[in-house]
């Protein structure tokens, strides 16, 4: 992700030096492990704060309704992108004033999860190829990313923008059949297990 991180960077200082945007509506580090915050760059100076990492799971497209009047640059991942053509629709923002930089999605690690998994408290982390590697006083585990992912983005059917003005790395295989994975896990069940399963579920 690292390359990613390093095409957003020199994408987004092209488009503030050109004067294509007034502002970039991005990512930048947490000051908690395992988050990313939104981060808004008006000074290319600060262009390399960005970041890329599967820490970015908040929605961007949520700050443009107030943002009104100004050219704004947009890093966004496919589901981001749905909620800009949303609000497009609405007529709540103009899509001339946004120029989108479309993130294909691998998905996002669910923190709560590996915060509840971790064994301690964690005081750092960052990713190293395909692992999220976590660690705290008395801790250091190397997680495989991918298996950490948030439920929904494991149910992703829209890993890739649907639109963009520019795309960042290479759009991703989609599997249509995604989100029916968990119907046919179910369907599978006893209704003993099934019962078992939506009590769990519930608790």
């Amino acid at each position: 992700m690292e390359e990613i991180q390093n095409k957003i960077r020199r994408e987004v200082a092209q488009l503030l030096s050109e004067g294509k945007v007034d502002v970039v509506i991005g990512f930048e580090q947490g000051s908690l492990p395992l988050r990313a915050t939104p981060f808004f760059l008006r000074d290319i100076a600060n262009a390399n704060r960005l970041i890329w990492s599967p820490f970015c799971e908040n929605n961007l497209a949520t700050y443009l309704t107030k943002m009104q009047g100004k050219r704004v640059g947009l890093i966004a991942k496919g589901c981001d992108v749905r909620s800009v053509v949303t609000l497009v629709v609405e007529k709540q923002i103009q899509r001339d004033h946004v120029v989108i930089i479309g993130v294909p999605c691998q998905g996002m690690v669910d923190r709560r999860r590996i915060e509840r998994e971790a064994g301690g408290e964690i005081l750092k982390a960052h990713q190293e190829g395909e692992k999220v590697i976590v660690e705290g006083r008395d801790i250091r585990k190397s997680l495989p990313w991918k298996e950490y992912l948030y439920p929904s983005c494991k149910r992703c059917e829209h890993r890739n923008p649907l639109i963009y003005d520019i795309l960042i790395g290479e759009k991703l295989v989609e599997e249509a059949d995604r989100a029916y994975h968990e119907v046919e896990f179910f369907e599978k069940l006893s209704p003993d297990e099934r019962w078992s399963h939506f009590a769990e579920e519930t608790s």
